[in-house]
């Protein structure tokens, strides 16, 4: 039987900020994945990169703008990792020069990228992977790229380096940015944030948590659909249909924080699913939402956070953002389509040296010896299984997989 089937393994935002940066530049990265190594090894993996891998202007020092070192992506190497999403929020956190050097990076890392290009020519490209004998098609957009935090612009010629699923946010104080201030306003962030630690600022005493909730409502501030962005993206959708059997969509929007899909990205996810695609796989919302069957194609609107440090300041704890969904789909290699999903949940735990570390919820139920933290973690367990599947279940048995 599992020679007859092909596994994708889907996990969410990987995510490498301050406390764990930090922790990790004494201890390394690898003891991250260590614990689930062996439930992704059997399986081609992918998942959504959100930081840079670049040495432009130093490493994380902020908290909303990213970059992380060359190990990090050997770790994720040695974990089996084959495919990252690079079509994110953050992926110009470091410019154009950040954003290629991380392509690059990946690609000396042994693993692709999907959703931005280094050149025209490979834009011209649908990503395409034999998996086992089964030709399957990647396809990735992203809602945006923190234009108005990063302050760098995609000109008229650099545009195809990230697939947009709406038009880059420009507004009017904005409208005169240009490559060169991107890379000055990124200087003088990264030397203020140098200096905060100099003199031991501790950023979580100006974080209101309440502020970090955004919400995805169609046509509200940036949140309006781009047709223009969209038919590139259905055109995609029919250039992978010709040349593979399945097709996959990884869509990089939502609101975060939220308990529900907004409305922008349920708009967007409505109008992929009437394409010939087999399943849309979403990321960004920093904790799982709820997934369902559209005109017959699974969507899952968010995966969590594969990994997040908790200590994080603007981290807003009411859906339990240190959980996630490992997603696994099924392929029937003989038949040419998706015979599955399983999912397992996951979870980031810190320790006192805020080091990071990523277990099934299962093995960390078995190992807890406290009545109390064991029958919270019980707890835990039923509420991302009700979110996830969109049930309101009393009682579940504890399984590593549980079925779709």
């Amino acid at each position: 039987m599992k020679d007859k089937l092909v596994k994708i393994s889907f996990v969410g935002d990987i995510m490498c900020e301050m406390p764990q940066l930090n922790t990790s530049k004494k201890i390394g990265f690898d003891e991250m994945f260590l614990n689930i190594r062996k439930y992704l090894k059997n399986s081609y993996v992918v998942g959504n990169l959100e930081t840079p891998i670049s040495n432009i202007l130093g490493y994380t020092n902020d908290l909303y703008c990213f970059n992380t070192p060359k190990k990090f992506l050997e770790a994720l190497e040695k974990s089996k990792f084959d495919l990252l999403m690079t079509a994110n929020n953050h992926c110009l956190d470091r410019g154009i020069i950040g954003l290629n050097q991380t392509m690059r990076n990946i690609k000396k890392s042994n693993m692709d990228y999907v959703g931005t290009y280094l050149n025209k020519k490979e834009k011209q490209k649908i990503k395409i992977k034999d998996i086992n004998g089964v030709k399957v098609a990647f396809i990735a957009y992203t809602y945006g790229t923190n234009y108005s935090y990063s302050y760098y612009p995609l000109n008229s010629k650099d545009k195809y380096k990230v697939n947009l699923i709406k038009e880059q946010k420009s507004d009017k104080t904005w409208k005169n940015s240009t490559k060169l201030n991107g890379y000055i306003f990124w200087t003088k962030k990264y030397i203020k944030g140098i200096i905060k630690k100099l003199i031991n600022y501790r950023t979580k005493t100006y974080i209101d948590r309440s502020k970090s909730v955004v919400i995805d409502e169609l046509g509200k501030g940036e949140w309006n659909l781009n047709q223009e962005c969209m038919k590139k993206a259905i055109e995609d959708i029919k250039k992978a249909k010709e040349q593979s059997d399945i097709v996959i969509f990884m869509l990089h929007s939502g609101g975060q924080f939220n308990a529900e899909p907004g409305d922008f990205t349920k708009s967007v996810v409505k109008e992929l699913a009437n394409e010939e695609i087999d399943c849309i796989i979403c990321t960004h919302a920093h904790v799982i939402q709820k997934s369902e069957y559209l005109n017959d194609k699974f969507i899952a609107y968010s995966l969590g956070n594969f990994s997040i440090s908790p200590s994080t300041p603007y981290l807003n704890f009411d859906l339990l953002p240190d959980y996630s969904i490992i997603l696994n789909c099924y392929i029937n290699k003989a038949r040419k389509m998706i015979e599955k999903f399983t999912f397992t949940i996951i979870k980031s735990v810190e320790d006192e040296n805020h080091y990071l570390r990523i277990y099934t919820l299962k093995d960390l139920i078995y190992r807890e010896v406290d009545k109390d933290k064991k029958e919270k973690l019980i707890q835990d367990n039923l509420f991302i299984y009700n979110r996830f599947l969109n049930k309101k279940e009393n009682k579940i048995e504890i399984n590593l997989e549980y079925e779709v």
